[in-house]
């Protein structure tokens, strides 16, 4: 018996392989067969963990790694993952700093450092950051950084979000000017050096949303922070962890100059104690974001003086602290329905992201009746529905979805597409045990052919009975993969006609009396999967070349025949492996790949069976030499 798993269509066992190891991929998976390769070398989103200097495993998928954490302090070389997008330095060493440049890693999106490195390890990569070498870098964790030599760096209008450490306030004003698309900006301040006022930079309206100011802890010096209020007029969350003369006079400022604010965090001390008395209740009506406000006086040993210590009452929500691209990130792991359950309706902000999520995804296996309202209400945002068994839906509510799979699903259920139209729908699976011929999925794929998925892309029908009607097919131009049951020569001429960029299709071949009377040449199949009915004696297969006619720029062509051994006649010695019609009908062929499925009987033992399989491998062989071809004897039973 075949393994479970190669009988799954590609769609699923590459969701399956998303959630492998490379490690198991590699040693688990590479080199069983060529198409276990290919779906293995079609992943683009593998991710790496570095425990320790890279294997011959990692390497062979270096290509396709687009996240990568390192947790050694071995040396590694990054050279071959040009592809990376996410780079993470849990830890790691001056080997590691120095190979993090924009001809290494071309494509970095993502990029977080620890704080092991000092200031002058971090200058050179700083400087690539901060002068838009990495194009594409939109998140940055660069640890401690300092002011650079000539006190400027050009622009960098891809970062959006920045955290570091630094021990010069005069920093802010420098990666404001250089971060002209920023968005978020977290900054820890460990040094006392004041904010040069006279040589604050002109800037106008930047977009800045969320600014965090943390001064070192146990530091007394009052920051001129004031300034810096002045450059981000559009922050709509802040959080300040500092020292001022005058809290009251910097939140008359903030109210002021940040109208948009709509959260205030902070933990503020106010020394030296100019104000002596402050009204709580006074300062809680100058603005909705300071209704939280709390004040105590406190005298450290320290100090000889009182101080005001003033502070938000509610704890800070880290999440929303996030930026949206990394809230995005986390939200793709969320089952869909736990996702809207928790966060929908919060606030603004989070239902605008969940709405942008491109990928929401909902597997189901069992439903009750109590959960079909929760999924009608999170439907219209499902973008990749899943559903295996007898879980029930009303599918009229999805009106969104780009991806649908049924595996085993109930009548009930799959009849529902006879009268629904999904307009966005752009990749659709089926796979069922063969039902009645009365059913009315049967002619389920004349919809698709009347143009009623306008954005379909892919289509797989598995253990469907399928029946054509005289109905007026459509032109299909957005189908391009098309995988199908039993049809003749006539659906196959109806279907290249009205799907003139179908680039792969699949089908099991009957045996047909039709004759065109005009050929129409389909130009953009390239590959097509032939599947001969089970058992069927090879004189059938005479009509074969026909199929061949309509595809001139065919490029791999794929044979399934299976038969039992006891039927290999002296049929097989005297067939020519379809190499006349390829020669007359195909020239654009470059692989050609007949997979002989043997049911195993008494009569393979034999050696003379044997000579028989050895000699039908070597006339293939002969035949065909301009190409790539193989013949695969797959035993089987």
């Amino acid at each position: 018996m075949r393994s479970v798993l190669e009988n799954l269509p590609n769609e699923l066992i590459i969701e399956i392989f998303g959630y492998s190891k490379i490690r198991d991929l590699s040693f688990g998976l590479w080199n069983l067969n060529k198409r276990f390769n290919a779906l293995i070398r079609s992943l683009k989103y593998l991710s790496l963990i570095l425990t320790k200097d890279c294997t011959s495993e990692e390497l062979l998928f270096s290509e396709q790694i687009i996240r990568m954490v390192i947790v050694t302090l071995e040396s590694i070389n990054l050279n071959p993952f040009i592809n990376l997008r996410s780079l993470v330095l849990n830890l790691a060493t001056e080997n590691h700093l120095k190979q993090i440049q924009s001809i290494v890693l071309p494509n970095l999106v993502y990029l977080s450092l620890p704080l092991s490195f000092d200031s002058r390890s971090t200058k050179q990569l700083a400087s690539e950051v901060f002068s838009n070498r990495f194009s594409s870098l939109r998140f940055a964790d660069l640890g401690v950084i300092d002011m650079p030599s000539n006190l400027s760096w050009s622009q960098s209008p891809s970062l959006r979000s920045i955290r570091i450490f630094s021990p010069n306030i005069n920093i802010i004003p420098l990666i404001l000017q250089s971060c002209t698309q920023l968005t978020h900006f977290q900054v820890r301040i460990t040094g006392e050096h004041p904010l040069d006022i006279p040589s604050l930079p002109i800037i106008s309206n930047h977009p800045l949303k969320q600014f965090i100011f943390l001064q070192a802890q146990h530091s007394t010096i009052a920051f001129n922070i004031a300034n810096i209020i002045y450059l981000i007029p559009n922050v709509k969350q802040l959080d300040l962890r500092l020292c001022t003369i005058s809290f009251i006079d910097l939140i008359k400022l903030i109210s002021k100059y940040l109208i948009k604010l709509n959260r205030f965090d902070f933990h503020i001390i106010e020394f030296p104690n100019k104000d002596e008395t402050i009204d709580i209740n006074v300062l809680r009506k100058i603005h909705p974001c300071y209704s939280g406000i709390q004040c105590e006086s406190i005298k450290p040993d320290l100090y000889f003086q009182e101080l005001n210590l003033i502070k938000m009452s509610h704890t800070i929500k880290q999440l929303e602290d996030l930026p949206n691209e990394i809230l995005t990130e986390i939200f793709e792991y969320i089952d869909a329905t736990n996702l809207f359950r928790i966060f929908s309706n919060l606030n603004g902000r989070l239902n605008k992201i969940l709405k942008s999520l491109h990928t929401l995804h909902l597997s189901l296996t069992t439903t009750d009746s109590h959960q079909i309202g929760a999924y009608n209400r999170i439907a219209p945002h499902i973008k990749i529905l899943c559903i295996y068994g007898l879980a029930q839906l009303n599918l009229k509510y999805f009106t969104n979805i780009r991806r649908l799979i049924l595996i085993q699903a109930s009548d009930e259920l799959v009849e529902q597409l006879q009268v629904i139209r999904l307009k966005s729908l752009e990749h659709l699976t089926i796979i069922l045990d063969n039902r009645q011929e009365e059913d009315r999925l049967a002619y389920f794929w004349n919809r698709i052919f009347i143009y009623d998925y306008p954005a379909l892309v892919s289509c797989c029908l598995y253990k469907i009975i399928l029946k054509w009607t005289s109905l007026q097919w459509r032109i299909m131009p957005s189908l391009s993969i098309l995988k199908i049951g039993d049809i003749d020569l006539l659906i196959y001429e109806s279907i290249l006609s009205s799907c003139p960029n179908l680039y792969f299709f699949k089908f099991t071949r009957l045996t047909s009396k039709y004759q065109s009377k005009t050929i129409r040449q389909h130009l953009n199949l390239k590959k097509l999967v032939i599947v001969m009915p089970r058992f069927e004696d090879l004189s059938h297969d005479c009509h074969s070349y026909k199929y061949f006619s309509y595809v001139p720029k065919l490029e791999q062509l794929i044979v399934h025949r299976t038969n039992e051994s006891k039927s290999i006649s002296e049929a097989y010695f005297k067939f020519d492996w379809y190499i006349t019609s390829i020669n007359q009908y195909l020239p654009s062929l470059s692989r050609f790949v007949y997979y002989f499925h043997i049911l195993k009987s008494d009569r393979l033992v034999n050696a003379t069976t044997q000579n028989r399989f050895e000699q039908i491998q070597a006339n293939f062989n002969l035949t065909h030499r301009l190409y790539q071809r193989r013949l695969i004897l797959d035993f089987i039973g």
